[in-house]
This record gives C-alpha cells, sequence and structure tokens, in this order.
C-alpha cells in the first residue's frame, strides 16, 4: 500500500510531552464490525530521535466513528450503537479471564475465542471488570476480525469510593 510520511521538531521538557502532528488520509477505508463490512486497519509507526538515539512504536488503528445513541423514544430513551453512520444491533457475550493461571492463555487460544466470537456472528464483547485488563493481543485480535469491545473498569463485586483520589484516578485511567 502506500506509504505517507509526516514529521515534525519539538523542543521537549523532562516530564510527559504531547506532539501534535495533523495527518490527512484521502479517502480512508474504514474500520467495521463484524458482520458490516471489512475491519480495515492502518499500519502507524511513531518514532522519537535524539542525537543517534530513536524510539519507536508501532500500532495497527481502525478509523471508525462510533456514537452512542441516547434518544428519546417510545420505551423511553434509546441506546443504540451507530458505527460510520450506521445504526448496528450488537451481537455478543460476556468475556471473562480464560484460565486462573493468566500466563497459561496462549496466543492461539486467544485467537479461537475471538474466532468464535466472529463465526458465532459476533460484532462486540464486553470485558468484565471482575477480571483483568486482558493482554494486548486480545485486543488486536478483536481489531483484526472486527469484535468491538465493551470494556468494564476492574469494579465488580463491591462498592468503590465516588470522589477524590479514587475518582481522579478513575478519571486519569479513563
Amino acid at each position: 500500500g502506500l506509504s505517507q510520511k509526516w514529521t515534525a521538531k519539538a523542543q521537549l521538557k523532562e516530564g510527559t510531552n504531547t506532539i501534535e502532528i495533523p495527518v490527512s488520509i484521502r479517502n480512508p477505508k474504514l474500520w467495521w464490525c463484524n458482520g458490516l463490512g471489512e475491519p480495515n486497519l492502518y499500519h502507524f509507526t511513531t518514532s522519537v530521535s535524539l542525537g543517534s538515539t530513536t524510539d519507536s512504536r508501532s500500532e495497527n488503528i481502525g478509523l471508525r466513528d462510533i456514537k452512542i445513541l441516547r434518544e428519546k423514544d417510545e420505551g423511553g430513551t434509546s441506546y443504540t450503537v451507530q458505527i460510520n453512520g450506521v445504526k448496528a444491533f450488537m451481537k455478543g457475550a460476556n468475556y471473562i479471564p480464560q484460565h486462573s493461571f493468566l500466563t497459561a492463555v496462549t496466543d492461539s487460544m486467544y485467537e479461537r475465542t475471538i474466532l468464535d466470537a466472529v463465526n458465532a456472528n459476533m460484532n462486540m464483547l464486553r470485558v468484565w471488570g471482575g477480571g483483568i485488563y486482558e493482554n494486548y493481543i486480545f485486543y488486536d485480535l478483536c481489531d483484526r476480525y472486527g469484535i468491538l469491545v465493551w470494556q468494564d473498569f476492574m469494579f465488580a463485586c463491591s462498592f468503590y469510593p465516588t470522589e477524590g483520589e479514587m475518582l481522579e484516578s478513575v478519571r486519569q485511567e479513563a
């Protein structure tokens, strides 16, 4: 495919730095969930160089527009997922950790699970808030195969403070 390169020079300070580089993709191939179209992904590599030292990170990114429509209707208020302007019916399941020993879960087990969801015509998995934030491969496979992820915060089976430091911690996590 086509390769484009965007660059910017910046003065970095100690601590967190944010650098914005405008990116334009003509007629992008959008990411669609399973059943609505292809889950198109773009491969991006970001590099930061200082002298002869370079650090980089690569990601596969799907370009999409997702909205939760909350509109008054005859039943009260809707809760409809709209992807790339199309209202979509969500079909999925609750996902819990696959094994009590987390390191026992192999890449092929993750792939089998995601493909099982695809083959059952699912388009969303909910990651249960009593489990774990899954390994990157789980999310990468969901992106690759068109599965949206409804990610719970890791709050389950208890009450949690809703103010002060805890609320600020949750805000940063979100």
